[in-house]
């Protein structure tokens, strides 16, 4: 989102990205994974998303790798944060 400041070292990021990240999920009806630069900013997305989207949200550490992974392709409503560990994983 070339229209918003880079994300901060620590967290999720600004309001105005998290809006962000939650309009697009509820575009797609979920079905998102989203990769972050830390595990700490994955987690702090992933908190701030749940309350905010009617869809499944996962994070990278909640479960096993493999039981987040197989929970997300099974359910294509599920979104799942993660760390680019994760996403070779997938």
């Amino acid at each position: 989102a070339a229209h918003l400041p880079a994300p901060g070292r620590d967290g999720a990021g600004a309001g105005d990205q998290l809006d962000e990240i939650a309009g697009l999920i509820e575009a797609a009806g979920g079905r998102t994974l989203g990769l972050f630069s830390s595990m700490r900013a994955a987690k702090a997305a992933a908190e701030a998303m749940r309350p905010r989207l009617k869809t499944p949200v996962l994070c990278q550490g909640d479960d096993a790798t493999a039981a987040l992974i197989e929970k997300f392709a099974a359910d294509p409503q599920t979104s799942l944060f993660g760390t680019l560990s994760l996403w070779q994983g997938v």
